[in-house]
């Protein structure tokens, strides 16, 4: 049990416990007044299922040196969450500060009786020099082990570090996830999924998620994909109309579960595949909506917009264009209010590479992204007029036969003529508002903080 715990690195003070995540005591070193991070005897090029599983494999040695008593395992030294990284400080003051995007955490009981378990927190590196690539070629990464009591503390714990970007590979263990998706596309499905403990269940884990299931045999290129859209969806997080972010989850080849319970089986994960969690909309997306019940009423089409403006505020004052607004990426929420998901295709504003990308789906589209050197954050805002058109009509005012011819929709939309058919029983202020929403010049279209102040100010006629 304790072979395979070593000390490498960094140093601190300590005097007595703390309640929360406390640092066990094989941090400590020399005379007991420093502390650093334990050895895992995994590689760091390994990828994500292996390094998770030897994770594992670690954090039950640590659990097994832990005794019955709260404070036995552990020393003064406790964890403390901010917004995005972990803060390891002692009671005198001193702090460690370890980023949480993309580290890898894993977690064990310490036994039959025990109320205390273990997590153990392996930061995320990246070489940025030949040394560094070469140091990270060795059999060990450096990681930090608490001990918590409680499994209402544990949980709490895992889904706070989840939703800062730390990656785990129990979602077998700890959610139930439907076999059958309600959504799926060429690279991904969507699934249901339920905490399988009462205890996950709080606050923080309350009721069903969307488990986005995206097959993979973990290379670099995959990775980096899955990891930049939730890079860009955590620094979305905060708003009451964007997607809430719960987990990224890394899962290996299993053993086939034949255990079939209530009709929720493993299927989806009997392959190595990333899976992203979120809440779950039962509701659905716009698009579905409008074509199962028919247009919206105007004001409650201007309700919509308006909660979505106000969404676009929030990333574009982050720095974040969606760069992918459509009726199938809103989801309708519990309380019936836009949700913004998918942010596969977002980018930073400062990213110029990336602003000059063409991408977005047609109908939707800016002309700008068609026909332009390079573009800016309004094409939110054009994607968010065509929306609404939506909303109101039951169709895009650029495949308004909806017809999907691709190339007809795309000329039409460079073109950038928007007109209203002849039934369409839309208010004089609706048709000039859309209007200066989807406007083919970006500098004549208004901002999304501008259109969300229009909309106050057409909600109160």
């Amino acid at each position: 049990g304790q072979g395979r715990l070593h000390q490498p690195g960094t140093q601190g003070w300590a005097r007595r416990p703390r309640a929360g995540m406390r640092l066990h005591y094989r941090h400590l070193v020399g005379d007991g007044l420093g502390v650093r991070p334990l050895r895992c005897e995994c590689s760091a090029t390994s990828v994500r299922p292996q390094r998770l599983q030897e994770l594992s494999r670690f954090a039950v040695e640590a659990a097994e040196e832990c005794g019955d008593d709260p404070s036995a395992g552990s020393i003064a030294w406790s964890g403390n969450l901010n917004h995005d990284s972990l803060v390891i400080s002692s009671t005198d003051g001193f702090t460690l500060t370890v980023p949480l995007l993309f580290s890898e955490i894993a977690h064990a009981p310490v036994g039959r009786g025990s109320s205390l378990s273990v997590i153990v927190l392996a930061p995320a590196r990246v070489p940025s020099t030949d040394a560094d690539q070469q140091e990270q070629t060795g059999t060990g990464v450096g990681a930090w082990v608490f001990v918590v009591e409680g499994d209402a503390t544990l949980h709490r714990q895992l889904c706070a570090l989840s939703e800062r970007g730390a990656v785990r590979g129990d979602l077998r263990e700890e959610f139930l996830v439907a076999a059958k998706p309600f959504s799926s596309g060429a690279s991904a499905s969507v699934h249901q999924a339920r905490a399988v403990r009462e205890q996950a269940r709080g606050n923080m884990m309350e009721g069903r998620f969307a488990a986005k299931v995206i097959a993979a045999d973990f290379k670099e290129a995959e990775v980096a994909k899955v990891d930049a859209e939730v890079e860009l969806l955590i620094l979305a997080q905060g708003h009451p109309n964007i997607i809430r972010f719960c987990g990224l989850f890394a899962c290996g080849v299993e053993k086939e579960d034949k255990e079939e319970r209530e009709g929720v089986a493993t299927d989806p994960f009997r392959q190595p595949c990333q899976v992203v969690l979120t809440d779950l909309c039962r509701k659905g997306d716009l698009y579905g909506r409008v074509k199962r019940r028919g247009p919206y009423k105007e004001m409650k089409a201007l309700e919509l917009a308006g909660q979505l403006l106000s969404a676009l505020v929030h990333i574009h004052d982050r720095g974040l264009v969606h760069r992918d607004i459509k009726s199938e990426n809103i989801l309708i929420g519990n309380d019936r209010q836009a949700i913004l998901t998918d942010f596969g295709i977002a980018a930073r504003l400062t990213d110029t590479e990336a602003m000059k990308m063409r991408c977005g789906t047609p109908g939707y589209v800016a002309p700008e992204v068609l026909s332009g050197p390079s573009y800016g954050k309004k094409v939110d805002v054009f994607g968010t007029g065509i929306v609404l058109y939506f909303a109101l009509l039951a169709t895009t005012p650029f495949d308004p036969e909806c017809q999907e011819d691709v190339t007809a929709i795309l000329d039409k939309t460079v073109e950038c003529c928007v007109s209203f058919p002849s039934h369409a029983t839309v208010s004089a202020q609706m048709k000039q508002f859309i209007l200066k929403l989807v406007k083919k010049d970006p500098e004549e279209r208004l901002t999304a903080k501008n259109a969300e102040d229009v909309v106050k100010l057409l909600g109160a006629l």
